[in-house]
């Protein structure tokens, strides 16, 4: 493990640090078990996991090298902070991309980074005894085709779309950054509908014990979606999966 991941990374005082693992099984997992007694925005980065996750337990492909995979530990100062965090650290990523790659990205509901239809990254937020820990998991080196064959069709990376080889590292500070001032993303629900791209298709939701088809219509202020359904009745889907069948 390495103490810092950058030693003339400079941030506010209070914050804690930024911790390198080799591999992990998962940054998430790790983080959650040691954040009770580390200061906010402690970060943990592993070049490789083992047993990456992503929401609803859903395993996350995590090749060593490849990807940016890093947990940040979020204290709020009050429980209303906690509030919209996943719709706001998508913010963070899109915008993250565009600073240091050049890259448009979408967000697909509730917690995608897509490009052009095919995953770029996944967040996970999980919360835990007043505090949370905000995985991300950021495709950046290789092909999709070195992912393994039952995803490589629905997933892409920097590298891929650019044909450059971005510093995992400078994409990992940019976020820390922007993560590290996630106040100036208060108000996101006006971004993050004007970059979600699933409003308006057809789609797959597995909700619950619930899986069933319908057609998004529209994004509400809380984040939920609108939907409606194979019968013509109306739902609101405040989570669960959500699978573009159409783009």
């Amino acid at each position: 493990m390495t103490s810092f991941f950058c030693a003339n990374h400079k941030r506010k005082r209070g914050f804690g640090k930024i911790r390198l693992f080799s591999t992990l099984p998962s940054t998430n997992d790790l983080l959650k078990e040691k954040g009770e007694s580390l200061p906010t925005g402690s970060v943990f980065i592993a070049k490789g996991q083992s047993k990456g996750r992503g929401r609803l337990g859903k395993s996350f492909s995590s090749p060593k090298g490849k990807g940016l995979y890093m947990s940040y530990l979020f204290k709020p100062n009050s429980p209303e902070g906690l509030e919209n965090l996943t719709p706001k650290t998508a913010l963070v990523v899109m915008d993250s991309i565009k600073a240091v790659c050049g890259i448009e990205s979408q967000i697909k509901w509730v917690n995608d980074i897509l490009f052009e239809g095919k995953k770029l990254c996944g967040i996970l937020t999980e919360v835990k005894n007043g505090y949370a820990v905000i995985g991300i998991g950021l495709n950046v080196l290789g092909k999709s085709e070195d992912f393994p064959p039952e995803i490589a069709k629905i997933l892409t990376t920097l590298e891929e779309i650019s044909g450059k080889k971005f510093s995992i590292k400078k994409l990992a500070l940019e976020i820390i950054a922007r993560l590290d001032n996630l106040d100036s993303y208060s108000t996101p629900y006006s971004r993050y509908k004007k970059h979600c791209i699933t409003v308006g298709k057809k789609v797959e939701i597995i909700s619950g014990n619930q899986k069933y088809n319908a057609l998004v219509l529209s994004l509400n202020e809380d984040f939920s979606l609108t939907v409606k359904n194979e019968s013509g009745g109306y739902q609101k889907v405040n989570s669960g999966e959500v699978s573009i069948k159409e783009y």
